[in-house]
């Protein structure tokens, strides 16, 4: 895994939006926001992006993760009432366009059994298939079903669970919710032997994001996916830079605060 430096950790930024969101803010110049995001570790991408980008991102060496699927919940456009789960690209397309990872979700708490069957089994088929390969399958294990309340979604004694269900389906690298403390996170880290990185969800205060990161950190996942925290703050390179160093320098918050101001 390119994306993972040699410390063993790595900051990725989520760049997957569009495919479920559209021209969210932030992203509707993907391209100045790929230039912007061009020193992370790695990107997280859609077909479309890696397939528009493939010259530059190759250009300039820059590691992507492909997304290979569509949950339909995650849609800004009057979502279904019945949940739907979909394959949008396959290990070939993946390789050809040089992706150095695929990623799946598995969500928790479908209102549809036959979706969830489907998204059970596309992952199991992913990880024989990316092990013949020889390409890391990267799950993104999440309470995003309707069955699920908002409050529930980072609860720990649900995360830990779904990452170990990640694991043992054959997930090499995990990404998944934050559970809002230091302490409920070892829990997760403990109960799962695949590593796991941290999702970043809604853009948030910056004090408060760091502070996760740290925490996360601490608590022993190898690093964060991030995304609207990034493009959508006001200056995404800096943003960028504070969390790498939170990350690979084991910089302190306050440290990286008084750098952003």
């Amino acid at each position: 895994m390119d994306f993972v430096k040699d410390d063993g950790k790595c900051v990725i930024v989520a760049m997957d939006h569009g495919a479920a969101m559209g021209a969210i803010e932030g992203l509707e110049d993907v391209e100045s926001a790929i230039k912007k995001a061009s020193k992370a570790d790695g990107l997280l991408l859609t077909y479309g992006t890696a397939k528009r980008f493939n010259n530059f991102l190759k250009e300039h060496k820059i590691p992507f993760i492909l997304r290979c699927d569509h949950f339909t919940s995650l849609l800004s456009i009057k979502p279904p009432e019945i949940e739907g789960y979909s394959i949008t690209a396959d290990i070939d397309e993946a390789q050809k366009l040089g992706a150095s990872a695929v990623m799946l979700y598995l969500v928790f708490g479908m209102n549809s059994t036959e979706a969830f069957v489907k998204n059970v089994e596309a992952v199991a088929g992913f990880a024989e298939a990316c092990n013949e390969a020889g390409l890391p399958l990267y799950v993104e294990s999440v309470l995003w079903g309707k069955n699920f309340a908002k409050e529930e979604q980072n609860d720990v004694k649900y995360v830990k669970h779904a990452c170990r269900i990640a694991a043992e389906l054959g997930a090499d690298i995990i990404k998944a919710p934050y559970t809002g403390s230091r302490e409920s996170f070892e829990e997760v880290v403990k109960g799962c032997y695949a590593p796991i990185t941290v999702l970043g969800e809604a853009k948030g205060d910056t004090n408060d994001v760091l502070k996760n990161v740290r925490d996360a950190m601490d608590a022993g996942a190898i690093g964060v996916v991030f995304g609207r925290n990034i493009w959508q703050s006001k200056e995404p390179e800096k943003m960028l830079g504070a969390v790498s160093k939170l990350v690979h320098e084991n910089a302190q918050v306050n440290d990286v605060v008084r750098e952003l101001k």
